[in-house]
């Protein structure tokens, strides 16, 4: 930390938080196909479909997504036009495996009664999910290594950012649990992966949304590392507890068992 910066938290905060950002544009680059054990190198690929999908949305070659900006020293997120080809991309697959996985979601129109279908797009999300729990753990790892480095933290202090990174990692590991359990062993034995589709039609409606997401609004398991503020503190968990919830495509979500929507 500079005798600046030292003298003034406002731009030590200011600089910490630029830093976070720079972080952000380091993306995570590996092909997490099965074991994970891949070597070449991972695309940019689609979560969301692009021709069939983004398509609906598009103006100009351009979709509405959430940005990230800094406002006044304070992070914050606002809506803004990003190209069609650069949005809901992450760079979790190889070509190869990519193709593999869901050329049946990326080839043929949307068909909710294909359950084969339904069931790539919900594995698509799950992958996706992982890349970006992984991603960010790695951010907040490399910024908390920043903060020590520059002495802002001290080694084996908690901290904002360390306490990020472990809780994004354990979030990861989560996700893989899930994946592996509801999608890779069913896949790799032959069998259907046991997940539910629900559909809700939304008719005579322009479509205007498209998600491709995994999370939850309750308890993933019984055992969980407790959140923690910036100073270490455990802190009280919501225990409204509720069902796991996956969306993909415009105008269009449901629920799974762990729960499913096209």
């Amino acid at each position: 930390m500079s005798t600046e910066q030292a003298a003034d938290p406002q731009k030590a905060a200011n600089a910490a938080l630029g830093k976070f950002f720079e972080l952000i544009k380091q993306g995570y680059s590996r092909c997490l196909h099965y074991n994970m054990d891949c070597k070449k190198d991972a695309i940019r690929a689609h979560s969301i479909q692009n021709n069939k999908v983004l398509d609906l949305l598009q103006r100009d070659n351009h979709v509405i997504v959430p940005k990230n900006k800094i406002i006044a020293g304070k992070a914050t997120a606002e809506f803004g036009p990003l190209g069609r080809h650069q949005a809901s991309t992450f760079t979790g697959l190889c070509a190869e495996h990519d193709t593999e996985l869901f050329k049946l979601a990326d080839t043929l129109p949307l068909d909710t009664g294909n359950k084969e279908q339904l069931n790539r797009y919900a594995y698509r999300a799950g992958m996706r999910e992982m890349h970006a729990c992984v991603e960010a753990g790695g951010r907040f790892f490399a910024l908390e290594a920043e903060n020590i480095k520059k002495g802002i933290t001290k080694p084996i202090t908690p901290n904002a950012a360390g306490i990020a990174a472990l809780e994004f990692s354990m979030r990861a590991w989560r996700v893989f649990r899930y994946r592996t359990k509801y999608f890779d062993k069913p896949i790799l034995a032959g069998t259907e992966p046991p997940v539910e589709h629900h559909i809700i039609d939304l008719e005579n409606q322009t479509p205007s949304v498209a998600v491709s997401s995994l999370f939850s609004v309750g308890q993933a398991q019984k055992k969980r590392y407790p959140r923690r503020d910036a100073d270490g503190r455990a802190r009280k968990r919501n225990q409204n507890h509720g069902p796991r919830l996956l969306c993909h495509g415009p105008g269009r979500c449901g629920e799974e068992r762990p729960a499913v929507s096209v």
